[in-house]
């Protein structure tokens, strides 16, 4: 894993796999201008931050993952009721180092460096499914052989075949604006099952 800059949560739970399938869960980037945020454990700092919700106030970031949480769910569960959903996925940054803030756009450059680590992130852990946080990261990810996939209720898939391992990217609304969890959950259950 030499060529990851940011190394992914990965819940203790993510063997098992929802519905027996192992879903990776990406969003597009990370934003902040600290040293820690350029840190290999950044991906993995941000979601402890968020389960830990006797230590650590909230923040208005912290709603994005709640609403995706539910999505996967199904719950109108808060934050400190998650944990057992986090254990459940792994969580994988795309852009492989901070952005100075929301709604930038990550530089063709950047955008490039990220497919290898991507590869070797979906060669390691093998998921079954991987649930892109927004239609620029989806259309962002390498198509590294790829095919189309069935849609979902209109909603495009990608399927990968990573060293013998089928894979389905699915594009999903960005939790963070416009997102019907609820709507979200049926999507994300049709592919788990």
């Amino acid at each position: 894993m030499s060529n990851l800059k940011y190394l992914p949560f990965v819940g203790r739970d993510y063997a098992k796999g929802i519905n027996g399938k192992k879903v990776m869960v990406m969003g597009y980037s990370i934003y902040g201008e600290r040293p820690e945020d350029a840190a290999p454990t950044a991906v993995q700092d941000r979601v402890r931050m968020y389960l830990d919700d006797k230590n650590v106030p909230f923040d208005s970031w912290m709603n994005t993952y709640t609403k995706f949480i539910r999505a996967l769910s199904g719950e109108e569960i808060s934050r400190g009721g998650s944990s057992e959903w986090w254990n459940k996925i792994l969580f994988y940054s795309f852009i492989q180092e901070p952005l100075t803030g929301a709604r930038k756009d990550p530089t063709p450059e950047q955008q490039k460096a990220a497919a290898a680590p991507f590869e070797t992130i979906l060669k390691q852990y093998k998921p079954d499914v991987v649930i892109a946080w927004g239609k620029d990261l989806y259309n962002a990810t390498p198509a590294l052989g790829g095919c189309d996939g069935p849609s979902i209720d209109g909603n495009a898939t990608w399927q990968y075949n990573i060293a013998g391992h089928k894979t389905i990217l699915l594009d999903m609304t960005h939790p963070s604006a416009g997102y019907a969890w609820t709507y979200w959950h049926d999507i994300i259950q049709a592919l788990l099952n």
